[in-house]
């Protein structure tokens, strides 16, 4: 059973069980609370917490502009839970591209204590993939751009600051070795 709808078969539980929806406390009060599944609304994403809490992240709006022209987020792509439960994240996909489909052109990073953090991809492209390393204080992201580039960049981040912590871009060189958390993050074949 996949990890998506398993968290699905958890969160469709919890809400029979008679969990009502609730909004979010203090910030104390969710502090050490584990995210123990989530599903997509049409309005956002719903997080269910081992104590029953029950909220809801709305799709974000104003927070990428093209222009001047706020836009709204499409969809919540790729929605992980990180090891340690403490971190929910995706990748915010919006109608940016000249493309057909909304791109994945940022990371969400949203913790119990009900902080998002932002990874930008910085190189001029989407996401393509993501995961969370460090039992989730980091992130790892390949991306580049939608289309003819295979060869793309890799980036680690902090799950709590967002920033940067390292880079590859990698060649065509067949004697060029990956980085160790690129290797743990995406292993070859997958």
């Amino acid at each position: 059973m996949s990890r998506s709808l398993r968290s699905k078969l958890v969160f469709a539980a919890l809400l029979i069980g008679g969990v009502a929806a609730s909004s979010p406390t203090s910030v104390q009060a969710q502090r050490g609370k584990a995210i123990t599944a989530y599903e997509e609304t049409k309005s956002g994403l719903r997080i269910a917490y081992e104590d029953g809490k029950v909220i809801e992240i709305p799709r974000e709006r104003g927070h990428v502009k093209n222009g001047n022209a706020a836009l709204e987020q499409a969809a919540f792509k790729d929605v992980r839970i990180s090891s340690d439960r403490t971190r929910i994240g995706w990748m915010a996909s919006y109608d940016i591209c000249a493309q057909s489909y909304p791109c994945p052109i940022e990371i969400a990073v949203f913790d119990v204590v009900h902080h998002t953090r932002y990874i930008v991809n910085n190189d001029h492209g989407i996401f393509w993939r993501w995961t969370f390393l460090s039992g989730g204080r980091q992130v790892a992201v390949e991306g580049g751009f939608p289309h003819g580039e295979a060869l793309g960049f890799f980036s680690l981040y902090n799950a709590d600051t967002g920033k940067e912590i390292d880079h590859f871009k990698p060649t065509d060189q067949p004697e060029q070795r990956s980085p160790k958390w690129v290797q743990e993050a995406f292993p070859p074949g997958r």
